[in-house]
């Protein structure tokens, strides 16, 4: 009898599914489905732009505590196009002046209901010398998908980054090249600038 009862549980949770506690990266739905009611969005800018997440950003709870987030909507689909976002390192970090940050996106594209289609994690973007990167493509099969959100990933491992440095010095009547090779340490953060570009988007007919 008891052995029957514990199939019978199984059978339940496999007929509920992961997605009523948490999408396949972990977000709480829950936590989406109420920044619905409350999120601030921005139409999807047809020219290169920079987001300051910082202390004047939108913020919601996705699990690490209120952090700051950007929310765009997505134009209706007519052909496909391309979203790519980055972020870069950035020096005089959260705890001191000397530690260095980076933001590590977390993307998701959402639906008209905010329920997750795609998502995108940190070891899901490539690394450019320390700037985090992802390209997300939208095609026909993505058409019913209407928002892209991100924010910062404060649970990412750090990682190492190297950097050489050149200085021009100055010696009795000559100048020569000096420099040298520095690493940091990039520590995840939830603040901070998050590019964006769109490619391939033709603007809409006037």
């Amino acid at each position: 009898m008891q052995r029957r009862a514990a199939q019978w549980t199984v059978l339940a949770c496999l007929a509920v599914g992961p997605s009523s506690w948490a999408d396949e990266v972990g977000t709480p739905v829950a936590a989406l489905m109420l920044l619905q009611s409350v999120a601030q969005r921005q139409a999807l800018p047809p020219e290169p732009q920079a987001f300051e997440l910082d202390d004047q950003s939108p913020t919601h709870d996705f699990g690490q505590g209120p952090q700051p987030y950007v929310l765009i909507e997505l134009p209706p689909y007519r052909e496909p196009y391309e979203v790519r976002l980055w972020s870069e390192p950035k020096a005089k970090g959260y705890q001191s002046v000397d530690q260095h940050t980076r933001i590590v996106p977390r993307i998701f594209t959402l639906k008209s209901d905010f329920s997750v289609a795609r998502s995108y994690s940190g070891s899901q973007l490539r690394d450019r010398n320390g700037s985090p990167e992802k390209t997300v493509f939208m095609n026909p099969k993505n058409q019913d998908e209407r928002f892209i959100l991100v924010y910062g990933d404060k649970n990412a491992p750090p990682a190492e980054l190297q950097r050489s440095e050149g200085k021009t010095v100055f010696v009795g009547t000559g100048f020569f090249m000096d420099g040298s090779d520095n690493r940091y340490t990039l520590h995840p953060f939830d603040k901070g600038t998050l590019h964006m570009e769109a490619r391939g988007l033709t603007p809409p007919a006037k």
